[in-house]
């Protein structure tokens, strides 16, 4: 992940994402093997703005999850059960 160019590359391929998956990836990125809160990403994702429910993180990992499977057989995105997600 190139946080400075806001690009993501699996194998020197360009992985391409919108706003918000590119967002909450970079945040679960810099908070390496820390599990991060719905509440917390929400936060993030939406920065005092009318947040929409807990669930669209759910849908926008389902995102992500599915650009980076058609590179790797790997989940780098990891369930925090009952908490959230995380990167190891």
């Amino acid at each position: 992940m190139d946080i400075g160019a806001k690009e993501f590359k699996i194998n020197g391929i360009k992985v391409k994402l919108n706003s918000k998956e590119y967002a909450l990836l970079e945040l679960l990125v810099i908070r390496k093997g820390s599990a991060i809160t719905k509440r917390c990403i929400l936060d993030q994702l939406y920065a005092g703005i009318e947040t929409p429910t807990q669930k669209i993180v759910d849908v926008i990992v389902c995102k992500i999850r599915n650009k980076i499977s058609k590179h790797i057989k790997d989940d780098v995105l990891m369930t925090v059960w009952g908490t959230g997600y995380k990167v190891e």
